[in-house]
C-alpha cells in the first residue's frame, strides 16, 4: 500500500512540473493567440483618413482582415527554436478622393472607389518569452499585379506607412 500511495505522489508531483524556466505565463501560443486578436481587432476597427501619396489628394480607408489562421511549430534552430505562421486575407478599400483632408475627414458615407485583395503569409519567432517579427510575403490581387508575390519586412513595413498594404500590416508588428 506504501509503494502504490509513493508512486502515485510521485507521478503527480512529475505531471505538475514545468520544464525548467517556463511557467503558464511563459507558454507562446496564448500570447500568441492574443496578439494576433489584438492586430486583427486594430485592422478591422474603422475607417482612417489618408494622403494618397501617388495622387496627392485625400481619401478615406479602410482594411479588412479575413480567414486569419495560425500554427505555432517547435523547430530544431537554436536561434529560432518556436515559430509563428500566420495567414489571411487583408481587404484595402478607398473612397473618392479629396483635394484637402478636412473634405474627406467631412465626408459621411463611405463608398469605396477602389478595391484589393491581398493573400499574407506572416512569419514571427519567439525568443526571450516575447514574438517577434521575422519576415513575410504578400500577393496582390490587383488586375495590375495579379499573382505577383512580395516580400515583407519589418523595416520596409515600417517605412511604408500610408502604402497598401504595408499600411494594414503596421497592426502585425508586435511592439
Amino acid at each position: 500500500m506504501k509503494t502504490a500511495r509513493f508512486i502515485v505522489a510521485c507521478c503527480i508531483s512529475i505531471g505538475s512540473l514545468s520544464p525548467i524556466g517556463t511557467s503558464a505565463a511563459d507558454d507562446p501560443v496564448p500570447k500568441f493567440e492574443k496578439f494576433l486578436l489584438a492586430a486583427k481587432d486594430a485592422t478591422n476597427e474603422g475607417t482612417l483618413v489618408y494622403l494618397n501619396q501617388h495622387k496627392q489628394a485625400w481619401a478615406k480607408r479602410r482594411f479588412s482582415a479575413n480567414d486569419v489562421k495560425f500554427d505555432v511549430k517547435k523547430t530544431d534552430s537554436l536561434v529560432n527554436p518556436i515559430l509563428g505562421l500566420v495567414t489571411l486575407s487583408l481587404v484595402t478599400e478607398q473612397t473618392d478622393l479629396y483635394p484637402t483632408e478636412e473634405e474627406a475627414a467631412a465626408s459621411v458615407v463611405f463608398e469605396p472607389k477602389f478595391s484589393t485583395r491581398y493573400r499574407v503569409s506572416l512569419t514571427y519567432s519567439y525568443k526571450d518569452a516575447k514574438w517577434s517579427f521575422s519576415k513575410g510575403t504578400y500577393e496582390s490581387f490587383a488586375p495590375f499585379m495579379k499573382g505577383k508575390t512580395f516580400d515583407l519586412s519589418e523595416e520596409k513595413i515600417r517605412n511604408e506607412p500610408t502604402a497598401t498594404p504595408t499600411a494594414a500590416l503596421m497592426y502585425w508588428l508586435p511592439k
